[in-house]
């Protein structure tokens, strides 16, 4: 009977000693919620005109230190890039042919996961003007975002587009 009070009472102190967690608010959930909406719309805004630089700006800078393992940061069609400086290789050259890439969300769903953490959803159209002034007819797109806020600035984590969803 003894063991069984001590034990008890060991692991009544155990819980006792666990940090608090706290749930957030429906409003709190709101405010984020409204904070990624913006965030999306400024890194939107860089592409219309191209802004590359700009729009690289909203990727998290190190994405290893949120992944196990090989972080896959964007994902496009088939290609996997792990990092920023990857997906500068590679996209860099693409947009350069780019003068505007404007897009119209038409629906847009984020999940608050934690006071830092939150997924964006986001449907759409988008067009290409390249620089000689050729404007492509506008297509449909889909988009999926992690966001970490880190210093008080959110940043992608992953992100996952695809140029024609499926219906």
């Amino acid at each position: 009977m003894r063991r069984f009070v001590l034990a008890a009472f060991a692991l009544t102190v155990l819980a006792a000693c666990q940090p608090a967690t706290t749930e957030l608010t429906e409003e709190q959930k709101a405010t984020i919620a409204d904070e990624i909406r913006q965030v999306y719309a400024s890194m939107m805004a860089t592409f219309d005109p191209i802004d590359f630089d700009g729009m690289m700006s909203f990727i998290h800078p190190d994405p290893e230190s949120y992944f196990v393992g090989d972080p896959a940061q964007w994902v496009n069609l088939l290609a996997v890039y792990s990092n920023p400086s990857h997906m500068r290789e590679v996209w860099e050259p693409i947009m350069a042919t780019r003068r505007a890439q404007p897009t119209v969300v038409s629906n847009q769903y984020v999940a608050v996961l934690a006071e830092n953490l939150a997924l964006s959803v986001v449907e759409g159209t988008y067009a290409i003007t390249d620089t000689l002034g050729n404007t492509t007819e506008p297509d449909r797109f889909s988009l999926t975002a992690v966001w970490g806020r880190q210093n008080a600035t959110w940043k992608v984590l992953h992100m996952h587009q695809s140029w024609r969803p499926t219906n």
